[in-house]
């Protein structure tokens, strides 16, 4: 795990969940750990009444152990895009699969394959399989992240090919359509093909350098050269203009640019491989083999959308390829009736976004406000405030389906916690001992200060007391009665003499 932390900072994240966190010995790992702690167990019998706080903390990890496996393997979850006013049940999942349709017109495959790609990591893949007896495979070729495409003209290998903008409410794309290619935009699909037959779909054709088109809807035109609008009538084949906007619904499209011999050349926008742009579009490439035909496709996806579909005709066999997420319906609706968003004063970075929506299940309409540390929780789902669109319309949740693998999670914590307790304060684990050892000594090292000022105080009072020891008996024996004292004052001047002589010889 600490490496996978390097390889996140260097290489992003998707990098990192490809080769550490999704990888088969990461589960191993996660096992043997669980494994370990059921061993410790039976080696230490902590299922003796001494023992259950850790037996209490050993079980909190299995059950950890256990909930997360139950998220790793029962649990889904995605985005959901809503704008205001409208309503969602459609999740876009987290993870990306390669789709695979294929078709003859009667008889109808469908193939699927979970795909994770990274640019420092073995990426092949091989899909075999047959439809009708004819074999179908699909191999790896070539990732590129932060993909942009580049129109080489006059090539060698070119094919005739238009280059087009496309829009259905979620920003502008540069769709670049093949001769005999069909492209699915936004989410109801619209079809818009180049020189195809096909049903349901808005053609495009070429003749000498003039292009006509045929919509099974009617179209509305609007030229930009010269700022007039038109309608293209259903079903009717009519001359068309390059650098015309029409819209079908709420997908637009602009054929922008024709290439008689063009070929498409994707290259990488990104400087390091971290640098993975989320406002940009990713590509896959594939080689498609259908008997003895062969062509390579370009798939491009982006995080957080629905992928586009390309459609590839192989005689009578039409191969129909998409990678990226893929819906997922809730059984209810959410349906958004607000976007709020604050910023800081003087500053144009959000303080905080909100989305007042609505839970529409069935006759029930259940209002709800979910911001950043506030979730919607309804029949399993989790729903959280991720992100909001850049027109401020539209809000992004992030939906989370995982409602017993969260649950024995927090049992795992809740068993975590009680054994940290009794662990820590329980009468026989070892802190509790070491506190009664620690309290003993404490006492000791009282009593033996107590004990040490007491005697120094003994001390010192002894010595204060001690007074001098007088022989009374002595003193009255030494004692001059009052005559023979008087007598020493007959003696007065010759006492002064000799005192003055011997300061003399003193001082002489």
């Amino acid at each position: 795990m600490a490496v996978a932390t390097f390889i996140e900072n260097d290489y992003g994240t998707a990098t990192a969940w490809k080769l550490i966190y999704n990888a088969w010995w990461f589960e191993l790992v996660m096992v043997g750990l669980g494994a370990s702690f059921i061993m410790s167990i039976y080696k230490y019998k902590l299922w003796r009444k001494e023992k259950w706080a850790l037996l209490t903390f050993h079980l909190a990890f299995i059950v950890i152990l256990l909930g997360a496996g139950i998220t790793r393997y029962a649990s889904y979850g995605g985005i959901m895009r809503v704008r205001e006013g409208a309503s969602s049940n459609i999740i876009i999942s987290d993870n990306n699969y390669l789709h695979i349709h294929l078709s003859n017109g009667k008889t109808t495959k469908t193939l699927k394959k979970k795909l994770e790609f990274s640019p420092i990591s073995n990426n092949n893949f091989n899909i075999d399989s047959e439809f009708e007896g004819t074999p179908i495979s699909i191999s790896y070729k070539n990732f590129i992240a932060d993909a942009v495409p580049q129109i080489e003209n006059n090539s060698e290998n070119g094919k005739p090919m238009i280059e087009m903008i496309v829009s259905a409410g979620n920003g502008r794309e540069t769709v670049f359509l093949e001769k005999g290619e069909i492209e699915a935009i936004g989410a109801h699909q619209h079809k818009i093909g180049f020189d195809v037959e096909a049903e349901d779909v808005i053609n495009i054709t070429e003749n000498d350098g003039n292009f006509k088109i045929q919509s099974p809807r009617n179209l509305s035109a609007f030229v930009m050269a010269t700022e007039t609008a038109s309608t293209i009538k259903k079903d009717s084949l009519q001359d068309i203009q390059l650098r015309t906007l029409y819209r079908d619904g709420d997908a637009s499209f602009v054929p922008l640019a024709y290439y008689p011999k063009g070929e498409i050349k994707i290259v990488s926008a990104s400087e390091k491989p971290k640098d993975n742009d989320e406002q940009k579009d990713d590509a896959l490439i594939v080689n498609v083999a259908v008997g003895d035909n062969k062509m390579e496709i370009t798939l491009l996806y982006r995080e957080g959308f629905l992928p586009t579909t390309h459609d590839v005709n192989f005689n009578d066999i039409t191969v129909t390829l998409s990678y990226g997420a893929e819906p997922i319906t809730t059984p209810f609706s959410i349906y958004l009736e607000d976007f709020q968003l604050e910023r800081y004063p003087g500053s144009t970075s959000p303080s905080s976004y909100a989305s007042e929506v609505k839970v529409i299940d069935g006759d029930k309409e259940i209002p709800h406000r979910i911001f950043m540390n506030n979730v919607l929780d309804y029949k399993g789902f989790r729903f959280f405030q991720a992100s909001y669109d850049t027109d401020e319309l539209g809000t992004v949740l992030a939906v989370n389906h995982d409602a017993l693998g969260t649950n024995v999670t927090y049992i795992g914590y809740f068993l975590m916690m009680i054994g940290m307790f009794f662990t820590l304060f329980g009468k026989s684990s070892r802190f509790t001992l070491i506190n009664k050892k620690l309290k003993t000594l404490k006492l000791k090292s009282t009593a033996l200060v107590l004990l040490l000022l007491t005697f120094s105080n003994t001390v010192f009072s002894q010595n204060e007391s001690q007074k001098p020891n007088i022989n009374l008996e002595l003193v009255k024996q030494l004692e001059v009665d009052n005559q023979h004292a008087e007598l020493f004052w007959t003696f007065n001047g010759a006492r002064s003499r000799w005192t003055y002589k011997t300061n003399e010889y003193a001082c002489f």
